[in-house]
């Protein structure tokens, strides 16, 4: 009695299958123009010629260099809304901690590879893979990449120079049917880095420095007049010699409540002086920092091909807290800060 059901329900079921298995009918996103030709892109060596890194702050770019590719071209026109990008196949530098930068041998340097087209109604903004994007409208273009964009980034306070080797490669998948495949591969690239604007170190010229604070009456000290110690700090940079020093700034570090004022050393002992500390200020009168914030220029003074000096002048002198001073020791000590690059 029951049997006369089955065909009934199977034969409902498959126009329901085929609405299911519809849409692997649908009209592809893109449709090439031409003739179908190998569409597999080569990023060319790049010159020998050394590239000169520019003094930027950390994650910008130092310098850049835009290579034609070499290959096939193809040009497709898309649907409004269609959905493109770019995926990283293989590239053999390690990423860097900035999104989409591979860490080089180089320190301080990482490259960041991008691309770009060069058609009116394409994408003409460099774009860095991987990426995905849906901003064509209907009927536009979009093609192979013409140009390949290698960019090398900031990514420390301490910059080098030297050689760049990798090897890469980029794939633009197309959304056309079937399915198109460009790929952009470059093997062995060589880019020789130099710069003339980056320290690689700098150093004091004396160290420790020490300022002779001689011996001062308790006295003096209550009528202010405890005398001024004039000092100075040369700072030698090494590792540069460019066309306009870069700024070398200062800041200090110790025993300070505010900026321009030194507790003694050992403060609280019995045989430490009390009431007393340093007034610190520079050779314009105003306290030295101790804050990176507050951090003071050092002036330059002169320059040779292998050194750039630096040279901060400033005073101490002993000054009452403002109550009354008591006689004892009255050693200081303090550390200073330089921030270059």
């Amino acid at each position: 009695m029951k049997f006369p059901n089955i065909p009934l329900r199977t034969c409902r079921a498959w126009p329901l299958l085929l609405m299911f298995g519809a849409p692997a009918l649908a009209e592809a996103s893109c449709s090439p123009w031409g003739a179908l030709e190998n569409l597999s892109q080569t990023i060319p060596s790049p010159p020998t010629t050394p590239i000169n890194l520019k003094l930027v702050p950390i994650g910008q770019v130092m310098a850049s260099k835009e290579l034609l590719l070499q290959g096939g071209q193809r040009i497709y026109t898309c649907r409004r809304g269609t959905v493109y990008g770019m995926t990283v196949a293989n590239m053999t530098l390690p990423e860097s901690g900035q999104p989409k930068v591979y860490q080089t041998p180089v320190e301080g340097v990482g490259v960041r590879i991008g691309f770009r087209e060069i058609y009116a109604n394409g994408w003409q903004d460099t774009r860095y893979p991987p990426f995905q994007a849906s901003d064509l409208g209907g009927g536009e273009v979009l093609s192979s990449p013409y140009y390949a964009v290698v960019e090398f980034i900031r990514t420390d306070a301490y910059v080098g120079k030297g050689s760049v080797v990798f090897s890469y490669r980029a794939d633009l998948p197309i959304p056309s049917r079937p399915e198109t495949l460009i790929d952009i591969a470059g093997t062995h690239l060589r880019f020789n880095l130099t710069h003339d604007t980056y320290y690689t170190r700098c150093m004091p010229v004396v160290s420790p420095l020490e300022v002779p604070m001689g011996r001062i009456s308790t006295l003096d000290l209550t009528r202010s007049a405890a005398p001024a110690r004039s000092f100075t700090l040369d700072i030698d940079c090494e590792g540069a010699h460019p066309a306009t020093p870069p700024p070398v700034r200062i800041h200090f570090q110790g025993d300070s409540p505010r900026d321009g004022w030194l507790n003694l050393d050992l403060a609280g002992r019995a045989d430490i002086a009390s009431g007393v500390g340093i007034a610190l200020k520079d050779e314009d009168g105003n306290p030295l920092p101790f804050s990176p914030e507050r951090a003071l220029p050092l002036k330059w003074q002169d320059g040779t091909r292998q050194r750039q000096r630096y040279r901060l002048s400033a005073t101490a002198r002993y000054a009452s807290e403002g109550g009354t001073p008591g006689a004892g020791r009255a050693d200081a000590s303090l550390t200073y800060v330089l921030d270059y690059n």
